[in-house]
């Protein structure tokens, strides 16, 4: 596999890079997958009690990223801002994501507020070093082409990591329940070892970036080190970073229809639960297909218009399964297919994020890269929200009904709102990423003018030693 530089993308730095994503993603899966059945299983919390338990805790986790963006960009750690906030999380992270999957023994109100505040803990503890790595990106790149080789990888390993996830978590729980004798302490045991998992992952990152970020004390800082909140602000709404938080958005509003429809159509429509399981592991699968090829598309066509392809590819996928997955199975493989597309679209999507970073700095003179950073999970959060909205109006307007039987028009209708709607949305974002102007000449020039502001700081930072 060959970059444009001819050099593989395949290497020590990007390997131990992306290797780090296939851990730290571990911490969404177990809680997406189990956190809510551990909460209503083991502990008893009712279910309106735990609607409570997930939307208060998820609507904080998205006002959170502007205050850990703030925090990470005022601060100015010795050992580097990145560094020091990657191991900042590690430590804290482990026993607080542990606890949010243990059973203490609360109950009623004390379980509720315990559980309430320990979940959000660990949505924002894990945000801090998800963010600082996410920066490193840029601090471990050389290059726009290197950036993509990372990217790529990081979303291969993200890929395989869900595969590992699927194939391993319920034997994983299910032996620690077996040997201690109590399936609460089976979700536990699996925190833990996901746990520290990640934190080994962290302080490999943490190795990387050693040497690499420049310390220059507060008193020597240009005045594009120096930033405000205002700063942080203005430089947040930019040009491309609007129109590519408006695609990426895009994309997982579509994506996060499809799965939360697919239960309800194997469910009701195919009439079998199995299916469901066939069409996430395909899906998986597709996904890391794309994600493989994405940087031979890269290499000929550049990173903004792989990112539009990826869009294609998922919007003419989901056409193809409206008009002819006539039966389950076909459509079932036919969404799988648009899968391909998501792959493209997320092995190049943090490249073009640090390139939008590096942008940010050069043409406005102030480097709020953490702070940038820390919003680069706003897409997910947009895209949970609104798909939350799309999927209860959906149904309603359709006249779904668990206890009535499925109708004809029932049939169509979730066909409608799982395949021809995002494809539409995916034509919104390919709309929006069109008018996207970083292309990767622009680039490479930018990130020339953006190592002359790097060599600046370092010449600062080696001055107080004269």
């Amino acid at each position: 596999m060959e970059t444009k530089a001819g050099a593989s993308i395949y290497n020590e730095i990007s390997v131990r890079y992306g290797i780090t994503n296939f851990f730290t993603n571990l911490s969404p899966y177990l809680q997406n997958t189990y956190f809510a059945f551990f909460l209503t299983t083991i502990i008893g919390v009712p279910n309106i009690a735990l609607a409570g338990v997930l939307t208060s805790a998820r609507s904080l986790d998205l006002l959170s990223l502007f205050v850990i963006g703030i925090i990470m960009q005022k601060s100015n750690p010795k050992m580097g801002r990145f560094a020091f906030w990657i191991i900042f999380s590690a430590l804290i992270t482990l026993p607080i994501y542990i606890l949010h999957f243990t059973d203490l023994g609360l109950r009623g109100k004390s379980a509720f507020i315990f559980y309430s505040v320990f979940y959000f803990l660990a949505l924002f503890t894990y945000n801090i070093g998800f963010t600082a790595y996410n920066g490193a990106i840029n601090v471990l790149s050389n290059d726009p082409v290197q950036k993509v080789s990372l990217s790529a990888v990081r979303s291969q390993c993200n890929s395989l990591g869900k595969i590992a996830f699927s194939v391993t978590n319920v034997v994983i729980i299910g032996f620690f329940a077996s040997l201690l004798g109590s399936d609460s302490k089976g979700y536990t045991m699996m925190a833990v070892v996901i746990s520290v998992l990640i934190t080994l992952a962290y302080f490999n990152v943490i190795a990387m970036l050693r040497g690499k970020e420049i310390y220059v004390p507060s008193g020597r800082q240009s005045i594009v080190q120096k930033t405000s909140l205002w700063d942080m602000i203005k430089n947040f709404f930019t040009k491309p970073m609007m129109l590519l938080i408006a695609a990426a958005s895009c994309l997982r509003l579509g994506q996060y229809t499809v799965m939360g429809l697919a239960a309800y159509y194997f469910a009701y429509v195919a009439g079998d639960k199995g299916m469901l399981a066939t069409y996430l592991t395909f899906s998986t699968l597709f996904t890391f297909g794309g994600s493989f090829i994405s940087p031979f598309i890269n290499k000929f066509l550049g990173s903004k218009k792989t990112y539009i392809v990826g869009l294609a590819v998922f919007g003419i996928a989901l056409l193809l399964s409206f008009f002819f997955g006539k039966n389950p199975l076909g459509f079932a493989l036919l969404l799988s297919a648009a899968q391909v597309g998501m792959g493209i679209c997320m092995a190049v999507e943090m490249a073009i994020y640090g390139n939008v970073v590096e942008f940010t700095t050069v043409a406005k003179g102030k480097d709020v890269s953490a702070f940038l950073f820390s919003l680069s999970s706003m897409p997910g959060k947009i895209g949970t929200a609104i798909s939350g909205l799309v999927l209860g109006l959906g149904l309603a307007a359709i006249g779904f009904d668990p206890k009535a039987g499925v109708t004809e028009g029932i049939v169509m209708g979730l066909r409608i709102i799982m395949s021809l709607l995002p494809a539409v949305i995916m034509a919104l974002g390919i709309i929006a990423f069109y008018f996207f102007p970083l292309t990767d000449t622009k680039m490479f020039e930018i990130h020339q003018q953006a190592e002359e502001i790097k060599a600046s700081a370092r010449e600062a930072a080696s001055a107080q030693f004269k």
